[in-house]
């Protein structure tokens, strides 16, 4: 069992890896720059909808990015 604390690079909230924060959510982990997030600040940044389509990979993208990272492929696309 893996007792590692993550804190969200946007908000400082530490997070139990593969625990859920009553108010923050999920920690996740950016795929292409490694830094940790928690899901409220990537639905804050990114909204609800585009966060959800990633994690259900709906758009074709195999990778869970941050709200930076997530930004700068949507501009690449874009």
């Amino acid at each position: 069992m893996d007792d590692a604390r993550y804190a969200c690079k946007y908000c400082g909230t530490e997070i139990l890896w593969e625990k859920s924060d009553e108010n923050r959510g999920e920690i996740w982990c950016c795929e292409k720059c490694g830094e940790p997030f928690c899901a409220q600040c990537a639905i804050d940044r990114i909204g609800k909808q585009a966060y959800l389509d990633m994690m259900q990979m709906k758009k074709g993208d195999e990778l869970i990015l941050c709200p930076d990272c997530y930004a700068k492929n949507a501009k690449a696309e874009g």
